[in-house]
């Protein structure tokens, strides 16, 4: 048995996203409502968005994460615009990552240039391999199956895998936010993250 951890851890109005200057100044200028969504709008700020290479089948979108905290710079946005627990998700654009929340009636996009993010943190949650002596898992550990695959079999009744929330951490000029996802999505989670143009990314494990 043995335990894998990691280390220590507004909606704009019309009038105001038509005027915004470049590049933007508050994050309360921002973020649209869906109601408000415009191509152009989003363009501007970070491009288009990304297609498909299925040469490489290289994911243009993030999984399904959980909002936790936000924390915005600007003293005069309004935070529970956007709502803790809200279900959120990312898509590539050439110029940045569009944020897309959705919170029961209430939807927002945020569209999140490269150049404006400071950090980004993608961590693991600590892990639990303990596959019983010649279960299917055990097994197919001892045959060289990567444990990506083989904690699929583990079976029976007793824990012999388990993984934490994965928590995603993304520091930016305007704000900070913290969400969690499933921990079985770590991988993918990190071949999506690994592909923003930008410096400041870690993956701790």
């Amino acid at each position: 048995m043995y335990n894998k951890g990691h280390s220590p851890q507004a909606s704009a109005t019309q009038s105001a996203c038509d005027t915004m200057p470049e590049p933007l100044a508050t994050i309360s200028k921002m973020v649209l409502e869906i109601t408000d969504l415009n191509k152009w709008k989003i363009e501007r700020e970070i491009g288009k968005r990304k297609s498909i290479d299925f040469s490489k089948m290289s994911p243009i979108g993030s999984t399904s994460y959980f909002l936790k905290d936000f924390i915005s710079f600007d003293k005069e946005q309004d935070q529970r615009k956007l709502k803790l627990n809200s279900k959120c998700i990312f898509e590539l654009f050439t110029d940045g990552i569009l944020l897309h929340s959705n919170y029961s009636t209430s939807q927002l996009l945020i569209p999140i240039k490269y150049s404006d993010i400071t950090d980004l943190k993608l961590i693991k949650g600590d892990e639990l391999v303990n596959p019983r002596k010649f279960s299917l898992m055990w097994i197919l550990l001892k045959l060289g199956v990567p444990l990506t695959i083989s904690r699929y079999f583990w079976g029976g009744r007793t824990i012999s895998y388990s993984i934490g929330d994965t928590e995603l951490i993304i520091s930016t000029t305007f704000f900070k936010m913290k969400m969690i996802t499933n921990g079985f999505t770590f991988e993918s989670q990190e071949d999506f993250f690994r592909r923003l143009p930008i410096e400041n990314i870690q993956i701790i494990k």
